[in-house]
């Protein structure tokens, strides 16, 4: 059996994949979330934040403040949140 060359070509051109490597997914132990409109204030005063009057999640306040954070080619933490003053 032999194929004609259109038949070769496509099939090339149909099987061609880009293996992309990435990183497992763990399961994240810490239940507890909060707005990300709430990150500078959760920096300055995480402890006295309450689900109440702060809409912490999960928990009825924060343990500790947040100690650092990891935004990677992100724009969350200035050009969309409402407040670039306090965050800059």
């Amino acid at each position: 059996m032999s194929a004609s060359a259109a038949e070769i070509v496509a099939r090339r051109e149909s099987t061609y994949t880009i293996t992309i490597e990435r990183l497992p997914v763990l399961d994240n132990p810490v239940k507890t979330s909060i707005s990300c409109f709430s990150w500078t204030d959760a920096i300055d005063h995480g402890p006295q934040m309450t689900a109440i009057r702060d809409g912490v999640r999960g928990k009825d306040k924060l343990d500790v403040p947040i100690k650092f954070i990891w935004n990677y080619a992100g724009n969350t933490l200035v050009n969309q949140h409402s407040d670039i003053n306090k965050n800059a």
